[in-house]
């Protein structure tokens, strides 16, 4: 069968009607969920998009993979390590096994490793990556070029907005340099025609619910409410760092025009995911692809004191849509409560292909949990952040337990400020928004989930190990020519 990825950027999973979102944002997306299988309980392992997006590929967790920051953050020595130590990526998986392997995203860098073709790849030495964009305009190479070398005009563009095309304005750079949804999903439609007639893994990374969030002006206007809104001023005094003033200032002018923004953004991708699937069922191939529906993180539209962005480890910015749907192989309309996460996702995709011989996973294969062969494959999920603080957080169907790994990480450095306190603890049950820190009244918890936390680590370290004594075994096999 064939097999499309198809990762929404920093979509939450309570914005969907699916996930029970009240107003009907989603139809097409709560579709698939009810035609295939949905959990309700699944986590990113990362609140960034590289580290997260290397997780799903690998099936390993940042610390296992060593990929924890995202963008410039990210050392060149991590990168070549990397390249050394992860055999395996699902793209490449899937290409021994004779799939063309597609994906239309802007990223490249290491995610592109064992993809046969992918577009819209940015010129970049950090990585030893030499590739121009393909099939673009001298126009837009220009502008890149120039945005990657003039980090103040790329701001300047972010805020402005530019008529590309009759009545639609769109958003720079994400539009005019990325591509939209609308843009995305054509060339999505490009490839499946091309190749439909053999098996493929196509993956399709739609960027417009990432700040600063593009809709057509029509989408957002349907969710604007005036009703007890907050000009951005108010919330632009608290934060110190003048950089993130900035970008929210470019934003919008209140509160609830931004959040408008990203619900419009959640719309219009929804739409085009629409277009996606009536065309797979034109083509008579929708019902033999296994679509897989994820975020590699979630949003904060203002809770706990972050704006508009993905960093803490609270449920709003973790907390991500998952939905297989596959209905040659998979049961329709099925909810799942048990704790799954991004690491699980290679692992399920592999078994349900009849691929079970690769190795070397973090996450687990969920087909037990899809076949009612059991109700939770873990008790609990482990989160953590490294790119503006570095926290670690473990997380029950009860309690979270969050803490910084030293005092300094956390005041953030996007904003500042301090999000939470150096150790919290919530209530999940009691306090579902986690406002209440019960750190110091609930002692006796915050002992438990500290030894849960550090028997989670240390397991994920010895096995850490354990796979690098092995991989230097077999190095030196192969140059004693034994293997």
């Amino acid at each position: 069968m064939n097999i499309i990825l198809i990762i929404i950027d920093a979509l939450r999973a309570k914005n969907l009607g699916c996930y029970g979102f009240k107003d009907k944002i989603s139809p097409n997306i709560d579709r698939l969920a009810k035609e295939g299988v949905l959990f309700k309980n699944a986590f990113s392992c990362i609140n960034t998009t590289d580290p997260s997006l290397t997780t799903i590929f690998t099936g390993k967790y940042p610390m296992t993979h060593g990929i924890i920051k995202h963008g410039a953050q990210v050392k060149r020595e991590d990168v070549e390590k990397f390249y050394k130590t992860n055999k395996w990526t699902l793209a490449k998986i899937l290409k021994s096994e004779g799939y063309k392997t597609l994906a239309v995203d802007w990223l490249g860098r290491w995610h592109r490793i064992g993809f046969d073709y992918y577009s819209g790849i940015l010129r970049d030495k950090q990585y030893g990556e030499t590739r121009e964009y393909e099939k673009e305009s001298s126009i837009k190479k220009f502008l890149i070029s120039k945005l990657r070398k003039y980090p103040t005009l790329f701001r300047i563009l972010e805020s402005t907005k530019y008529k590309l095309s009759g009545k639609r304005a769109k958003e720079v750079p994400r539009a005019l340099i990325f591509g939209d949804a609308e843009i995305v999903t054509e060339q999505a439609k490009q490839l499946i025609t091309k190749y439909y007639k053999n098996k493929f893994f196509l993956f399709i990374h739609y960027w417009d619910t990432h700040a600063p969030y593009y809709c057509p002006q029509a989408y957002a206007e349907r969710y604007y409410t005036p009703n007890n809104d907050k000009e951005l001023n108010e919330i632009l005094k608290k934060i110190k760092r003048p950089e993130r003033k900035d970008t929210i200032a470019n934003m919008g002018k209140s509160v609830n025009e931004v959040i408008s923004k990203y619900c419009g953004a959640i719309e219009f991708v929804d739409e085009q995911i629409g277009r996606l699937i009536e065309f797979l069922d034109n083509l008579g191939i929708l019902d033999n692809t296994l679509i897989i529906l994820t975020s590699d993180h979630g949003e904060s539209l203002t809770e706990h004191g972050i704006y508009f962005d993905h960093h803490g480890l609270y449920d709003v910015s973790i907390h991500v849509p998952l939905i297989f749907r596959c209905p040659e192989t998979l049961p329709k309309g099925k909810v799942i409560d048990g704790f799954v996460q991004h690491v699980d996702i290679t692992p399920t995709i592999l078994e349900v292909l009849g691929l079970p011989k690769y190795y070397g996973f973090d996450g687990y294969n969920l087909i037990p949990l899809i076949l009612s062969e059991t109700n939770n494959l873990r008790d609990s999920v482990f989160v953590e952040e490294a790119q503006v603080q570095r926290k670690i957080a473990i997380r029950t169907s009860k309690f979270k337990y969050i803490k910084a790994l030293s005092k300094h990480e956390v005041v953030c450095r996007y904003c500042g400020i301090v999000h939470g306190n150096f150790e919290e603890l919530y209530d999940l049950e009691a306090d579902p928004n986690e406002t209440d820190n019960i750190i110091e009244a609930r002692p006796e918890i915050a002992k438990d989930m500290k030894r849960k936390l550090a028997e989670f680590i240390l397991n994920l370290k010895m096995r850490k190990e354990r796979d690098e004594l092995t991989r230097k075994k077999v190095e030196s096999l192969k140059q004693l020519g034994k293997i």
